[in-house]
């Protein structure tokens, strides 16, 4: 008995110190987004409950409503109690559209040096996130150099294709979504920049170095070349100079 007691007793402190463990491993999952996850699946609960029992009450209105057009239910408060059908549109959607080539503007990317720039301060999680995604379409990421210049984390690299520079940009945001994330390519002739198009779905816009607005398809086969179109609206402050003077920040022994 005395043996049972002492092989329980230190079961229960090994669960103890694993557990602990695992909390200073993983802090956000554990104290953040565990309870969050629970708060919201009790919410979905409760609302779901009062749907329910409330049939009596809402049913005859909608019915009402449906018919006469009154626009009840399309108030946002009852938003929370019921979804719409999967065919109508989502008004925040983003259209899987190309922009119209006026111009193409052929690069000769072998020749740019690339930086993928953010706000992100963690250079670990943005390294891991360019890493990861290349490994997902079976490449790897050549030789990543980390600079901190102006309170942004610069990552310089190498032997990437124009596509995959412009996929890492839309990766990077698609990882980070409250960080503001850049590609900046640049040679003694041309530079640019890119940023994810907020208003479609898979075309990376920005801006060369002669002041002329780009836009990049990830989906239409599009290859050495930016597709220029002074009509995108960047709806950003930066331009190529400011990459440009940024990158020159870096120290001379590490510049290429």
């Amino acid at each position: 008995m005395q043996i049972f007691s002492i092989v329980i007793s230190i079961i229960i402190v090994l669960l103890i110190i694993a557990a602990i463990i695992t909390l200073i491993k993983y802090p956000k999952q554990i104290l953040i987004d565990a309870p969050a996850g629970f708060m919201k699946m009790s919410v979905e609960r409760f609302l779901s409950t009062i749907t329910f029992v409330t049939i009596p009450i809402w049913l005859p209105i909608w019915f009402l409503d449906n018919q006469f057009k009154w626009g009840i239910f399309e108030m946002k408060f009852f938003k929370f109690f019921y979804e719409f059908d999967a065919t109508e549109p989502n008004e925040d959607e983003q259209p899987d559209i190309e922009y119209p080539v006026k111009e193409k503007l052929e690069i000769d990317f072998e020749q740019h040096t690339k930086y993928f720039i953010s706000s992100l301060q963690d250079s670990k999680r943005i390294v891991k996130s360019l890493e990861d995604n290349l490994t997902n379409i079976d490449k790897n990421l050549k030789d990543p150099q980390v600079f901190k210049i102006g309170g942004l984390t610069v990552v310089r690299t190498s032997e990437l294709d124009l596509y995959d520079f412009n996929l890492l940009i839309q990766c990077l945001d698609n990882d980070f979504k409250r960080s503001k994330n850049f590609g900046f390519a640049k040679n003694s002739k041309t530079s640019f920049f890119g940023i994810s198009d907020m208003r479609t779905l898979n075309n990376i816009v920005g801006q060369t170095s002669t002041g002329n607005n780009y836009a990049y398809s990830l989906v239409n086969g599009q290859e050495n070349y930016l597709a220029i179109n002074n009509e995108i609206d960047l709806n950003s402050k930066y331009t190529t100079v400011f990459f440009d003077e940024l990158t020159r920040k870096i120290p001379a022994g590490n510049r290429r």
